[in-house]
């Protein structure tokens, strides 16, 4: 196919209508054709397939299955059809398994090379038309914690009517002012006025920093609530959409009459519950809330589905990549502790933060310095040399024995289970170890984690150091996390196993299907030879 020929086609393309011929060229470059026989599957509901595909030549249907397993037709293609706009965009799973009712030949773009597309030229960004809704999830931030086909489709924050009260409040205290300004002259009324300006400027930048700057987020694979106090703390609480049971709205007067509302996502914790509190329009909401659970679950039962379909036609299931080895290097054992952090094949351990064994060993060093300090200026003999040595001896063993309880304190997560492990000294001049250490370990099962917060406080948003608190419905209830090293990074490592969990458990019921299905092939066999 010729360079002019694709360009007329792009062109004829709703989202791609504004680009200049020299664009189109550029855009033509990076396309490519393929075909497809009668009845073969284009893409598949629920894949990560990030391809936009414009049909060349024959026919198309898109099918959809719901939350119940029941497969409809969605979408008919012909000749000049695309599909995939989303999906290169934003890069989501596919919402339809897309099939050949004709022998097919498309031209497709894939998303890698039109981002590299983008980098070289962004001024064709802003010359593309994306469809409303695509648009909005386009132009959605991207956080760090954010997994691979994860996006955001609702992101929010209070409305205005929680200001109400710092209005009133704001409008009472200049009044006060003015009052005070006809009763009391002088130096005082202005220290009066002074400290009055002061408290209120201070409290109206918590409030309205508040305001501003607390997030609500919906994404096609969590829900998180993002809470940030000015100097203070700074928390994101989530849940991912498999762990929500249930989702309630509560409203009084007066939030009735300005359509305000809080909305509360339970989960099976024993905990509070996520609370996303004075939002606008909640139904609307809570509606998207249940819409991307019910778009997860249908994800599911597609994938279940095309699995079972490969398993009855014998064709190979794609395997998951294997996980990525972890490269080793010399003395890595003992910098662990001081990166905080240790990544093998199918487990990462946190250790605390550098900041922790500082105040640990910040007394035992000063001591350890204060001896060598007396022994210089004093001149020992005899006794006093032995009483030195055994002093020094045992600022030793104290020094040694709170870094060894330092580096003992480990937050461990596998596929399988969430860890945590201390291992204490008895004797604070004794190293923990053998019969001198104390251990206590808390574990709860994946299966148990329903929500992820993280926490940091004024000096740890500093230094990058806070707590993770992993709320489960197990008898250890919430394990804490404390003072790990960038706390954002441990709640999407963790998030990043829980989906690793839910996929080994699909691998697991579609392996029981499996079997299911020959136990039920053979004896339909043997009934038929009998």
């Amino acid at each position: 196919m010729t360079t002019e020929l694709i360009i007329s086609l792009l062109k004829k393309q709703p989202l791609f209508k504004d680009l200049s011929d020299a664009e189109l060229r550029e855009l033509a470059a990076i396309a490519k054709s393929e075909r497809f026989p009668e009845k073969a599957r284009i893409v598949e509901q629920g894949e990560l397939k990030p391809v936009y595909y414009i049909i060349l030549s024959g026919e198309a249907i898109a099918r959809s299955v719901d939350e119940f397993g029941k497969e409809r037709p969605v979408r008919f293609f012909k000749e000049g059809d695309s599909f995939g706009e989303t999906s290169l965009l934003v890069g989501e799973p596919r919402d339809a398994t897309v099939v050949a009712r004709t022998d097919l030949e498309v031209l497709y773009i894939e998303k890698s090379e039109f981002d590299a597309l983008l980098s070289r030229k962004p001024e064709i960004r802003q010359k593309l038309r994306p469809r409303p809704e695509v648009k909005r999830l386009w132009e959605a931030p991207r956080y760090e914690w954010m997994v691979k086909g994860e996006v955001i489709v609702w992101l929010g924050h209070r409305h205005w009517l929680v200001l109400f009260p710092w209005l009133i409040i704001s409008l009472l205290l200049f009044i006060l002012s003015g009052l005070l300004a006809l009763w009391i002259r002088g130096i005082v009324l202005m220290f009066i006025l002074v400290f009055l300006l002061i408290a209120w400027a201070g409290w109206s930048s918590i409030v309205l920093w508040n305001w501003r700057f607390d997030r609500y987020i919906i994404t096609n694979r969590r829900v998180a609530l993002i809470e940030t106090i000015p100097y203070h703390i700074a928390a994101r609480h989530e849940a991912p959409l498999e762990r929500i049971q249930g989702v309630d709205i509560e409203r009084g007067f007066p939030k009735t009459i300005f359509g305000v509302g809080d909305i509360i996502i339970s989960t099976a914790a024993r905990t509070q519950p996520i609370v996303f509190q004075n939002i606008s329009r909640p139904e609307e909401v809570e509606r998207i809330i249940n819409e991307q659970k019910a778009r997860a679950l249908r994800w599911e039962r597609a994938e279940e589905r095309e699995r079972i379909r490969r398993i009855m036609f014998g064709e190979e299931i794609p395997k998951s990549p294997p996980s990525e080895q972890p490269k080793s290097f010399p003395l890595a054992a003992l910098l662990y502790p001081l990166r905080g952090e240790k990544r093998e094949a199918n487990q990462v351990t946190w250790y605390t933060h550098w900041w922790v064994l500082v105040k640990k060993i910040w007394l035992p060093g000063l001591t350890f310095l204060l001896l060598l300090i007396s022994a210089s200026w004093l001149r020992l003999e005899g006794f006093l040399i032995c009483m030195f040595l055994f002093l020094l001896t045992l600022n030793f063993l104290w020094f040694l024995t709170r870094g060894w309880d330092w580096a003992n304190e480990r937050y461990i997560v596998t596929p399988e289970q969430i860890v945590m492990l201390r291992i204490t000294p008895v004797l604070p001049v004794i190293p923990p170890v053998w019969i001198f250490s104390r251990i206590t370990r808390k574990m709860a099962p994946m299966s148990s984690v329903q929500d992820v917060t993280t926490r940091m406080g004024i000096w740890g948003r500093i230094i990058g150091m806070g707590d993770v608190l992993v709320t489960t419905a197990a008898p250890a209830g919430v394990l804490e996390f404390k003072n790990v090293r960038n706390p954002s990074r441990v709640q999407g490592v963790i998030f990043e196993f829980l989906q690793q969990y839910y996929e080994a458990q699909k691998r697991e019921r579609l392996e029981e299907t499996r079997r299911l299905l020959e136990d039920w092939f053979q004896v339909h066999r043997e009934i038929e030879h009998s």
